[in-house]
């Protein structure tokens, strides 16, 4: 997906974040950091997305190493094959 460059600088980004994080409505975070209200409706929908994204992808690759475990527990041992993209997946976090 493409993802669009935000306009917004990096102070005003991370204010956002914060806000969000805390739990504060997007109406009352615009007017604490000083834009529109419409962009920080936006921004707090795009970053609602990512996590929900994110958290797909974490739930797939979570299902995807319990099923390598349960290969490797049943025949005993794992092929090597199988196992190395899971240990790729992990060792970038």
């Amino acid at each position: 997906m493409y993802e669009r460059k935000s306009r917004l600088s990096p102070q005003k980004r991370a204010r956002l974040i914060e806000l969000f994080i805390t739990g504060t409505r997007a109406r009352a975070a615009a007017q604490l950091v000083g834009v529109n209200k419409n962009t920080a409706a936006t921004f707090f929908t795009r970053l609602r997305k990512v996590i929900a994204d994110e958290m797909e992808m974490t739930r797939h690759s979570m299902v995807r190493l319990k099923s390598m475990r349960a290969i490797s527990t049943e025949s005993g041992k794992a092929n090597e094959a199988e196992v190395l993209p899971v240990k790729f997946l992990f060792s970038a976090c």
